[in-house]
C-alpha cells in the first residue's frame, strides 16, 4: 500500500551562495514523482541548456548539482545558475579554484595560476559527473588524476585494460557504461558533446536511467 502524502510540494526561499541572489525552490515529495522520470527530464533539460550555450560559443565551466535549479513539478523548467565562470570557447582561463571532483583532467593537470584554453568539452565532463552523482549518490572520484585510486581504476577499465568495471560503474547497464566511456574521454578534443546523453532515439538509458543489476 502506497504511503500517504500529507503535502505535495513546498516553496522555499533561498539565497544562492556564490551570486548572493535570492531564488525560489519547489520541493516535491518523493512519492509524487518517480526517480527515473525525474532524473531523465532533469538531464534532458540540462543538456538542452548547455547545448544552447555551446551553440552561442559559451562554456558554463561550473556545471554541478548546486547550479542546476528545478522550478516546476513537471520538470518543464530546469535552469542553470551561476554564470560567474562562463567564458567564450577558446578563452584563455587561469587555473584557480575549480572544484576538483567536477573538473576534467585537462584542467586538473594544470598548475594553479597557469592558463588553459576553455572548451565545450569541459561542460560535457562536468555533466557526466552530475549524472553519476544522481544515479549513485556519490562522486565517482575526488580528482580526475591517476594519483586518485578510483579515477585510475576507471581509466584502466575505460581503456579495456581491466575486465571488471570499477566501483559504482558496475551497477550500470552496458549501454550506460558505453555512454560514460564517451563522456569521460580524457582527451578533450575527442570527448563527445553533451547531446550524446539523449542519443540514440528512444529511451536514453536502460532500466531506471541506466541502473542495471548490481554485480
Amino acid at each position: 500500500m502506497a504511503a500517504s502524502v500529507e503535502w505535495s510540494g513546498r516553496i522555499l526561499l533561498a539565497e544562492h551562495r556564490a551570486s548572493r541572489h535570492e531564488v525560489i525552490l519547489k520541493a516535491l515529495h518523493k512519492v509524487a514523482t518517480s526517480r527515473a522520470d525525474f532524473l531523465r527530464e532533469f538531464h534532458y533539460s540540462s543538456v538542452a541548456a548547455l547545448d544552447f550555450m555551446h551553440s552561442k560559443g559559451l562554456v558554463h565551466r561550473n556545471v554541478r548539482l548546486d547550479n542546476i535549479l528545478v522550478f516546476k513539478s513537471d520538470l518543464s523548467r530546469v535552469k542553470l545558475a551561476d554564470f560567474d565562470q562562463t567564458r567564450p570557447v577558446g578563452w584563455r582561463a587561469r587555473r584557480g579554484d575549480e572544484w576538483a571532483p567536477y573538473a576534467p583532467p585537462e584542467v586538473v593537470s594544470q598548475p594553479r595560476g597557469e592558463l588553459y584554453t576553455v572548451a565545450a568539452a569541459h561542460d560535457t565532463w562536468q555533466l557526466a559527473v552530475v549524472l553519476v552523482v544522481c544515479l549513485t549518490g556519490a562522486l565517482p572520484w575526488q580528482r580526475a588524476d591517476k594519483t586518485d585510486a578510483r579515477y585510475a581504476a576507471f581509466c584502466q577499465w575505460r581503456g579495456y585494460r581491466a575486465l571488471r568495471a570499477p566501483h559504482r560503474f558496475g551497477e550500470f547497464s552496458l549501454r550506460l557504461q558505453s555512454l560514460l566511456r564517451r563522456l569521460f574521454e580524457p582527451r578533450a578534443r575527442r570527448r563527445c558533446a553533451v547531446t550524446e546523453i539523449g542519443r540514440p532515439p528512444g529511451p536514453p538509458l536502460d532500466g531506471p536511467l541506466g541502473l542495471g543489476r548490481r554485480r
